[in-house]
């Protein structure tokens, strides 16, 4: 698989993981990237979600290796960001769920893609 397939496969997996996906729960209510930015939340949570959805997206379009590097760290960042918020809340009731660990590993995918790229002329 060459690294244009393998950063278009990190965008679809962002992408789906981002707004399908549980990402986070709190007691019983699993939460996903489409509900929160239905819901009432804190400033710029769905800011969040929306600008992850989109460099998935931008992902899957933009084979350029400083745009999958750029991309990639960005989507990396946020749920970075996001979930490390969670950890130091330290509420035994919040928990990050599989979908933040799937479009991590799809961000992560589409910066080694951009890493392991020969210098483009």
């Amino acid at each position: 698989m060459n690294r244009k397939s393998v950063a278009r496969l990190g965008g679809v997996i962002a992408l789906i993981s981002v707004l399908i996906l549980p990402l986070a729960s709190c007691g019983d209510v699993r939460l996903r990237g489409a509900d929160i930015l239905f819901m009432e939340t804190r400033p710029g949570v769905k800011s969040l979600v929306v600008a992850a959805a989109v460099a998935a997206v931008l992902a899957i379009f933009m084979v350029n290796r400083w745009a999958q590097l750029l991309i990639g760290l960005i989507g990396m960042a946020e749920f970075i960001y996001v979930a490390g918020g969670l950890w130091v809340d330290r509420s035994p009731a919040t928990q990050v769920r599989s979908g933040s660990f799937l479009a991590l590993i799809g961000f992560v995918m589409i910066f080694l893609a951009g890493l392991l790229a020969r210098r483009e002329k």
